[in-house]
C-alpha cells in the first residue's frame, strides 16, 4: 500500500511542477522561484519532511508507522489535488517535450520503486530539481533547437534584400507592430513576430514559419527582462531600421534598476549605429537616447514639435481624434484606438512608413480603419461599457487608461490587481496607482493579495469591503454567527467582511477586496447596471492570487 501511494503522490507532484515549468517558459530560475513561494507546496514539503523524520526515528504516538505513513500520503494527495484544480487560468499543454520528460520520469520512478521507503520519500521532495535535471539531459531538445536555429539562419542568408525592423520599449511594442504591419502592407509583403512573442525564440519561430523568398519586410518585436536580451536578438536578425517607444519602470524584479532598463532598450539604437531609428521624444529617457544617437534618426511627439507630431487630441464616443503635422502640413485624422498613447504608437509607425515610401493619405485611410489590439485599451460594448486593458500594466499605461475613464460621465468601476513585477518599488508604484484611482473611480475591485494594502493606501472616502471566500470554514462561521457582516482592523485599515451573496449594488464609493479573478467576476454580476463603465486594468497571473 505504501509504495503505490508514494508513487501516486510523486506522479501528482511531478505533473503539478511540470505544469508550472511549462508556464514559466521552461526557465529554471522563474520556475523554482514560484514553487518556493507557493504556500501549498511549502505545506506539502513540510509534511513530507515530518514523514521522513518519524520513519527515521521510528516513532508514532498514535498509530503504527505503517498506518501513519499511509494517512500522511493520503493528506498530501489531497493537497496536490487542491493545488492542481486551483490553477484554472493557464492550461497544461501536453507537448512532445512534456511527453519526453514524462517518459524519463516514469523510467526514473520505476527504478526508485525498488529502493527503500526513505529514498522514495526523499525523491518526492526533490521532484522540482529532478525535472530540471531530466530537462538538461534531454538531448533531443538541443538537437531540435539547433536545427531550428540553422534553418532560420539559412532563410535569412537566402533573403539578403530583406528589410528588418526592430521595435522595442517598455510599452506599446505589440500595438506599434500591428499598426506598422497594416501601414506597410499597402506597398510591401510583410511578416512579423506573432502576438506578443518578443524573444529570440519568437523571432526564430516567425522566420521559420513565415519568411519566404518574396518577403520584403520582417518586423521583429524585441522584449527583454535582463541586460543583453535586445542585443542578442539584434545580433541574430540584424535590423536595418528601428523604433523605440518608451522606457519606464517595468519588470524591475528582473532588471533590478531603471538604469538597466534604459541600457537594455538602448541596445537597439546602439546596434543600428548609422541606420534610421524613430524615437518617441515625449519620454524623457528615449529623448536622451535620441540626443545620443549618431546617424540617421527621427522624432515624434504629441506634446511638442518634432519631425512628425500630433495636436488637438480628444476623445469622442470612444474614438480618438487628432491632427497630424508633417512637412508643414496638417492632416486631420481619427481612429478606433483609444488614448493619447495610441496616437504616439500611430505616429511611431507612421514615421517609419513614410520613411519607406508609404503615401501619407493612404496611411491615414488605414489608420481610420484600424482595430484595437485585444486587451490593450480595447473598447467593448456590452451591457455596460468595458475598457479592457488587461494585457499588462505599468504606471504610465495605467495613467493613460484612467485618463480615458475620466472622460466618461457614467459610474466608473476599476478592477485591478495593481502593478506586478515592480521589484523594490512595487509598493510605491501601487501607492501612486491608488492615488490615481482615488481621483477618478466611483468603485474599485482589488484582486489578489499581493498589492491590496498599497492599492487602498491613498483611497479616501471609500468603504473598504472584503469579500469572504465561499469556503466550508466561512459557511460554518456564518451558520454559528448570523450577524455575519463584521468589521476588522488590518494594518490600520478598518475593513468590512461580507459574504458575496450579501452584496447589494450601491452608488456609495466602495473598494471591494477579492482573493481571485473568479470572485471579481461573480462580484460584477452583483454590481452591474447599464449606466456603468468598467476599466479592467491588468490581468493577474495565478502566482499573484
Amino acid at each position: 500500500m505504501f509504495k503505490p501511494l508514494a508513487c501516486i503522490v510523486g506522479l501528482l507532484y511531478f505533473l503539478s511542477s511540470l505544469h508550472f515549468f511549462q508556464w514559466k517558459g521552461y526557465f529554471y530560475k522563474r520556475y523554482l522561484k514560484y514553487l518556493i513561494k507557493n504556500k501549498l507546496i511549502i505545506i506539502f514539503n513540510c509534511i513530507l519532511i515530518f514523514q521522513i523524520l518519524i520513519n527515521i526515528l521510528n516513532f508514532s504516538p498514535f498509530f503504527s508507522i505503517f498506518i501513519l505513513n499511509n494517512i500522511i500520503l493520503i493528506i498530501n494527495t489531497f493537497i496536490l489535488f487542491i493545488f492542481l484544480i486551483s490553477r484554472k487560468k493557464i492550461n497544461f499543454i501536453f507537448t512532445f517535450r512534456i511527453f519526453r520528460l514524462f517518459l524519463m520520469f516514469c523510467f526514473t520512478y520505476f527504478i526508485l520503486y525498488f529502493t527503500n521507503k526513505y529514498v522514495l520519500l526523499f525523491s518526492i521532495i526533490l521532484i522540482p530539481i529532478l525535472i530540471i535535471v531530466l530537462d538538461l539531459l534531454d538531448t533531443y531538445k538541443y538537437i531540435q533547437d539547433n536545427k531550428c536555429l540553422n534553418t532560420a539562419i539559412k532563410k535569412l542568408e537566402n533573403n539578403k534584400n530583406l528589410i528588418v525592423i526592430g521595435i522595442t520599449g517598455s510599452n506599446g511594442k505589440t500595438s506599434i507592430k500591428e499598426i506598422l504591419t497594416q501601414l506597410l502592407s499597402i506597398k510591401y509583403k510583410v511578416i512579423t513576430t506573432q502576438k506578443n512573442q518578443n524573444t529570440l525564440k519568437g523571432a526564430i519561430i516567425a522566420i521559420n514559419k513565415f519568411l519566404n523568398t518574396d518577403t520584403q519586410i520582417f518586423i521583429c518585436e524585441m522584449g527583454a527582462r535582463c541586460i543583453g536580451d535586445i542585443k542578442k536578438i539584434c545580433n541574430f536578425v540584424n535590423p536595418n531600421l528601428g523604433i523605440i517607444s518608451t522606457v519606464s519602470p517595468q519588470h524591475l524584479e528582473t532588471f533590478k534598476t531603471e538604469k538597466n532598463i534604459y541600457l537594455t532598450k538602448k541596445e537597439l539604437a546602439d546596434y543600428l549605429n548609422q541606420n534610421y531609428c524613430v524615437f518617441n521624444i515625449d519620454n524623457e529617457q528615449v529623448l536622451q537616447m535620441y540626443e545620443e544617437k549618431i546617424g540617421k534618426k527621427s522624432s515624434i511627439s504629441i506634446n511638442s514639435k518634432a519631425d512628425l507630431y500630433a495636436s488637438n487630441i480628444h476623445i469622442v464616443n470612444y474614438h480618438t481624434y487628432f491632427d497630424i503635422h508633417y512637412n508643414s502640413q496638417i492632416y486631420p485624422c481619427h481612429t478606433n484606438l483609444l488614448g493619447e498613447h495610441n496616437v504616439t504608437n500611430i505616429l511611431l509607425a507612421l514615421n517609419l512608413s513614410l520613411h519607406l515610401g508609404i503615401d501619407i493619405n493612404s496611411a491615414i485611410q488605414k489608420i481610420i480603419s484600424l482595430s484595437p489590439t485585444p486587451h490593450r485599451l480595447e473598447y467593448i460594448k456590452s451591457h455596460i461599457d468595458i475598457i479592457d486593458d488587461s494585457y499588462n500594466c505599468s504606471i504610465n499605461s495605467a495613467k493613460m487608461a484612467i485618463n480615458i475613464l475620466k472622460s466618461s460621465s457614467k459610474f466608473k468601476i476599476i478592477c485591478t490587481p495593481g502593478i506586478i513585477e515592480g521589484g523594490k518599488k512595487q509598493y510605491e508604484l501601487n501607492s501612486q496607482l491608488s492615488s490615481m484611482i482615488n481621483e477618478v473611480a466611483d468603485c474599485v475591485i482589488i484582486v489578489g493579495k499581493t498589492n491590496r494594502f498599497a492599492l487602498i493606501s491613498k483611497l479616501k472616502n471609500f468603504e473598504l469591503i472584503y469579500i469572504e471566500p465561499d469556503s466550508i470554514y466561512n459557511k460554518l462561521i456564518h451558520a454559528i454567527n448570523k450577524n455575519s457582516n463584521k468589521i476588522k482592523k488590518y494594518k490600520n485599515y478598518f475593513i468590512k467582511q461580507v459574504e458575496l451573496k450579501n452584496i447589494i449594488p450601491t452608488t456609495k464609493k466602495c473598494a471591494y477586496i477579492v482573493n481571485s479573478l473568479e470572485y471579481a467576476k461573480k462580484l460584477f454580476t452583483k454590481l452591474i447596471n447599464k449606466n456603468q463603465v468598467l476599466l479592467i486594468l491588468n490581468d493577474l497571473p495565478d502566482e499573484y492570487n
